[in-house]
């Protein structure tokens, strides 16, 4: 009698526990929002150890066409966005404009930046903040 009240509880205990441990939270602690631009940074090789050029590009998708294999996602090139650089996060190293084709070009040398760490590219678009991160390292 006392093996078949023993299984009972084996088997009642994990029941109870996933019946009453699991709970749906609809306010989550991090709300997640999609990023409303596509940000593409490319490091341009100027033959210099001690200088860093990037390119970082901004593009909206336009997603119309996402069910047409013939159209697909189309990027489109966001002109005169304002956009913040910060070096490891906390200091400003310039305000920039993307140009008529989405694009800015940044060229630092690694007195004015440390030997490696984070580019953050930080701006709004359609009232949507953003951040994008690029590490960088001279002389590699």
């Amino acid at each position: 009698m006392k093996k078949i009240s023993f299984y009972k509880k084996c088997l009642i205990l994990p029941l109870m526990v996933l019946w009453f441990g699991c709970e749906e939270v609809d306010d989550l602690a991090i709300h997640r929002v999609a990023a409303p631009l596509l940000v593409e940074i490319q490091s341009i090789d100027n033959g210099q150890t001690d200088v860093l050029t990037l390119q970082a590009s901004f593009y909206e998708l336009d997603k119309s066409g996402i069910l047409d294999e013939q159209v697909g996602i189309d990027s489109i090139a966001v002109a005169d966005l304002a956009i913040e650089v910060y070096v490891n996060g906390s200091t400003l190293v310039g305000n920039y404009t993307t140009d008529s084709n989405g694009q800015i070009m940044l060229e630092k040398t690694a007195a004015e930046l440390s030997s490696s760490g984070v580019l953050e590219w930080v701006g709004t678009y359609q009232e949507v903040p953003f951040r994008k991160s690029y590490n960088y390292s001279f002389g590699e």
